[in-house]
């Protein structure tokens, strides 16, 4: 079984799969943590790296075959990344949902090491919508894809006001149920 996790800025994607992965006993990847690979690499902040992405497709190039790869090879594992669904297509595909109040919350409250320009709540707000802006705007362009239509998930979760287990627990019981995986 492979789950893929796509959502909002801030929706939990990375907690959630956590909690999933050990769960479940499955390995866990995440698309963000490889491109802030690819920022440390580089030696540039995140946000400075989805400015670069809009012009450099060798970011995206990389990362997607990182994730083709692992599809082909692996079983047992969630796949954390905005459009993982469209690279691993026999996953479990689940979308979590956010309002941009409590996204922005949580990125601010985060304080990732990487993400220094989010020196006020507002700031992290205004970050997320022009990064989310930059990937949806790449997105549609490279791919032809809108990773937001709901259409493209066998799961979609509002976890605004729920605590991350419960996300996961969804996410199990929602597996289960699913007709065609196992």
């Amino acid at each position: 079984m492979i789950i893929t996790i796509a959502g909002d800025i801030g929706a939990g994607k990375s907690t959630v799969a956590g909690i999933l992965s050990r769960e479940l006993g499955f390995k866990n990847y995440s698309c963000g943590r490889f491109q802030r690979k690819i920022a440390n690499d580089r030696g540039v902040p995140i946000l400075v790296l989805a400015e670069i992405a809009k012009t450099d497709p060798t970011v995206d190039e990389a990362t997607d075959r990182w994730q083709v790869e692992i599809g082909k090879k692996e079983d047992n594992f969630v796949m954390e990344g905005r459009i993982s669904f469209h690279f691993i297509p026999d996953s479990y595909k689940v979308y979590l949902a956010v309002r941009p109040e409590e996204g922005g919350k949580r990125v601010f409250k985060s304080k990732r090491p990487d993400e220094q320009a989010n020196t006020t709540l507002q700031l992290t707000m205004e970050n997320n919508r022009t990064r989310r802006e930059a990937e949806l705007y790449r997105y549609k362009t490279t791919y032809n894809l809108d990773p937001t239509d709901k259409r493209n998930y066998d799961l979609v979760i509002d976890t605004t006001d729920i605590p991350a287990t419960e996300v996961a627990r969804r996410i199990i019981e929602g597996m289960r149920k699913h007709p065609h995986r196992t």
